[in-house]
């Protein structure tokens, strides 16, 4: 039978480090507002509108992005709590 071994330091890394890029993420977005604003002062509206359609599209994609992030680092985060509670039933069944 194989052997399973989880390392929890790494679910919590993997964890942390999903945490971080949606933070990024977020203020990436947050930045891009003001893609919209850069254009209309270019006097084009040909650009401004290209600008804000851009915006809305990669914005869109933006918010997928992040909410699957978030959502994978939860279920690390639920993996690691998993395999923890698990490894304590066997210790615990085992007995001194």
């Amino acid at each position: 039978m194989p052997k399973i071994e989880v390392q929890y330091t790494g679910l919590a890394d993997a964890t942390s480090a999903l945490q971080a890029a949606a933070q990024v993420a977020g203020e990436i977005q947050r930045g891009a507002r003001s893609l919209r604003g850069a254009a209309v002062s270019t006097g084009v509206p040909l650009l401004a509108e290209a600008a804000e359609d851009f915006r809305e599209a990669w914005a869109y994609g933006l918010d997928l992005v992040v909410d699957d992030t978030r959502a994978l680092g939860r279920r690390l985060d639920e993996a690691a709590g998993t395999y923890r509670a698990a490894d304590g039933a066997v210790a615990r069944g085992c007995g001194p």
